[in-house]
């Protein structure tokens, strides 16, 4: 039994009716309970510590590669899990951003055609990333998926593939 497992069997004993539980008591359940299910993992934990693996797991600099080739990268990734609709609407945004940053590569390599400044670009891309980022969410919390859990358990996982100690 997890400890998680454990919690439960307690909550539920713990919140029958006529059971009789002192407040204190009770909040220190409450307590417990959001600490064994609230994963932690925040954006910030998050990019700090997937920047620090993809410089020293994979001896793979952050600034190696272009915004163009990162959002390939998320394509593919996201191309293994496409099968549900919310999948679909999440893929147009992440191939709206892939065009995007294809826009952005021309002002590093001097080609014409683009129609706004690098600097709207860059927004407009915060802005498609971000919408994906949101419609992923969704389908996760769809399926009763903790978001948080699972990038910190598919983090750790590629972690051990490769033989790097950092983890989330």
């Amino acid at each position: 039994m997890t400890p998680n497992e454990a919690l439960e069997l307690l909550w539920a004993a713990a919140t029958k009716p006529n059971y009789r539980f002192s407040t204190e008591s009770y909040e220190h359940l409450c307590q417990a309970r959001r600490i064994l299910t609230d994963s932690g993992l925040t954006f910030g934990s998050l990019r700090t510590t997937n920047v620090r693996r993809c410089e020293e797991g994979f001896g793979h600099p952050l600034d190696s590669w272009s915004g163009a080739e990162w959002g390939n990268a998320a394509g593919g990734e996201g191309g293994e899990s496409i099968g549900a609709f919310l999948a679909l609407l999440a893929m147009h945004g992440l191939g709206s951003a892939q065009n995007i940053a294809k826009k952005i590569l021309r002002f590093r390599d001097g080609v014409a055609g683009n129609k706004k400044s690098k600097e709207e670009y860059l927004a407009d891309l915060a802005s498609e990333i971000a919408g994906t980022l949101i419609y992923l969410d969704l389908w996760a919390a769809s399926q009763g998926i903790d978001l948080g859990k699972a990038v910190r358990d598919e983090f750790n996982k590629k972690s051990d593939e490769i033989g790097s100690t950092v983890k989330l």
